[in-house]
C-alpha cells in the first residue's frame, strides 16, 4: 500500500515543450542512442547512466506532450487517482530535464488533500536555484532538501 508520494525533478511531458527544450531533448535523445558508454559523461546529467530505452521514452513523452505508457495508459490522467500526502520538489535551474512546469503538472494531476510543491530557488530562501543533478546530490541538498524530506517522512510516521 502506497502511504505517500515523494519527487525530486520528476515530470514527464513538458521538457520540449519550447523551441529551446525541443533542441535539448533532441540533443539528449540523439546522444543517448549514439555515444554508446560516454553518454553518461557526455550528458552531465549525474552520477549514473539511465537505461537507454528509459531515456528514449522520456524523450518520446516530453515531444508528444503526453505520458503514455507502451500500453497506451495515460498516466498523468491515472495520477488523478493519487490521494495521499504528496511532496515535490523541482529545481528552478532545471530546464533541459524536468522543468518546474512539468514538475507542477504531475503535482497538479493528483488528488490528495495534503500536498506541498517547493521550488527549489534562491526566490524561496534556497541556497541556488537547483538543476536536474543538484536537487538530489550536492552539499545544498544535503543541507536544505534532505533534511525537510525526512522531517515529511517522520510526521507520516
Amino acid at each position: 500500500m502506497v502511504r505517500a508520494l515523494l519527487t525530486l525533478g520528476s515530470q514527464a511531458t513538458e521538457a520540449a515543450a519550447t523551441l529551446r527544450g525541443k533542441v535539448s531533448a533532441t540533443r539528449i535523445m540523439l546522444i543517448n542512442n549514439l555515444a554508446g558508454p560516454a553518454r553518461r559523461r557526455l550528458l552531465g546529467l549525474g552520477p549514473e547512466a539511465d537505461f537507454q530505452g528509459i531515456v528514449n521514452q522520456w524523450f518520446r513523452w516530453n515531444w508528444c506532450r503526453r505520458w503514455l505508457g507502451n500500453d497506451r495508459v495515460d498516466h498523468l490522467e491515472a495520477a488523478k487517482s493519487i490521494a495521499v500526502p504528496t511532496l515535490c520538489f523541482a529545481g528552478a535551474g532545471d530546464r533541459d530535464i524536468a522543468p518546474v512546469p512539468g514538475c507542477r503538472r504531475i503535482y497538479e494531476a493528483s488528488e490528495g488533500n495534503e500536498k506541498q510543491f517547493v521550488v527549489c530557488q534562491r526566490a524561496s530562501g534556497f541556497s541556488e536555484d537547483s538543476d536536474h543533478a543538484r536537487i538530489i546530490a550536492s552539499r545544498p541538498a544535503l543541507a536544505e532538501i534532505w533534511p525537510r524530506i525526512l522531517d515529511w517522512l517522520l510526521q507520516r510516521g
